[in-house]
C-alpha cells in the first residue's frame, strides 16, 4: 500500500506570527515578538519593518519580509533563514491536527524533534516552551551543555573554589579554560552527519570538551 504524500502547508510564517502574537505573552516564549523576524545587518526587527512599510501590528499579515531576514525559533531563539525554521504542529497531523495557523508554532529542527506530541492537549507545547526556554538570546545551547556537564560529572563546571563569587566571571582561570575549550572544539569536536544541534555539535560533546579543558 502506497502512503499518500502530504501536500506542503500553504500557511505562511508571518501568518503564524500574526495569529499568536496577540494570544501568547512573550514572557512565556524564548523570544520577544518584535524579534521573531530579524535582520542582523542593520539590527532590524518587526517594528522597523512595519514602520518602513507604514503598517501596524494589526495588519501584520501584510508585512513583506526583507530578503535577508531570519526567523527566531520560539524556544531556543536561534536565528535561521526561513527554510531553517519549521512549522511545528501543536496537535500532530497523525492525531488529526490541521495545517492552519492556529495549529502551528515556529521551531528550529532540533526543537521540533524534542517538542511534545499529544493527541488532545493544545497547551502542552506552550508549557514545554515556557519551561525550557532561556531568558537571554544566544544562551540556550550553552546552558544545555552546562546541564549535560552536570549530568555527566555530577557537579557544575568551574568549582566555586576557582571563582570569587563576587568577582566578574572573566577570571584568569576562566579565560584559560575557555581558550583551551575553543581550541579543543576546533581540534576534536565531531559533527554528526545529520546534526540538527547548534553548529552541529552535540551538547554532550561540548560538555566533555569543557571538562577536558579543565572546567
Amino acid at each position: 500500500m502506497i502512503t499518500p504524500v502530504r501536500k506542503p502547508s500553504k500557511t505562511k510564517h508571518i501568518e503564524i506570527i500574526d495569529y499568536w502574537c496577540s494570544r501568547v505573552y512573550e514572557t512565556d516564549m524564548g523570544i520577544d515578538w518584535a524579534d521573531a523576524i530579524y535582520v542582523e545587518s542593520n539590527d532590524g526587527n518587526i517594528n522597523d519593518f512595519l514602520e518602513e512599510q507604514k503598517l501596524t501590528w494589526e495588519n501584520l499579515k501584510k508585512l513583506k519580509t526583507p530578503k535577508d531576514a531570519k526567523y527566531r525559533c520560539w524556544r531556543c531563539a536561534d536565528l535561521h533563514p526561513r527554510g531553517g525554521i519549521e512549522k511545528c504542529h501543536i496537535i500532530a497531523h497523525q492525531f488529526g491536527g490541521k495545517d492552519r495557523r492556529s495549529n502551528f508554532v515556529l521551531l528550529c529542527s532540533l526543537c521540533h524533534e524534542e517538542a511534545p506530541d499529544l493527541a488532545n492537549d493544545k497547551q502542552a507545547i506552550w508549557e514545554w516552551i515556557k519551561a525550557t526556554k532561556q531568558s537571554f538570546y544566544g544562551t540556550f545551547w550553552s546552558m544545555r551543555s552546562m546541564e549535560e556537564f552536570e549530568r555527566i560529572y555530577k557537579r557544575k563546571p568551574f568549582d566555586i573554589s576557582d571563582l570569587d563569587p563576587f568577582a566578574p566571571i572573566e577570571t584568569p582561570n576562566y579565560e584559560k579554560v575557555i581558550k583551551k575549550f575553543r581550541a579543543l572544539i576546533k581540534k576534536e569536536a565531531g559533527i554528526h552527519a545529520f546534526a540538527t544541534t547548534h553548529k552541529g555539535i552535540a551538547p554532550s560533546t561540548l560538555a566533555m570538551l569543557l571538562h577536558k579543558a579543565g572546567a
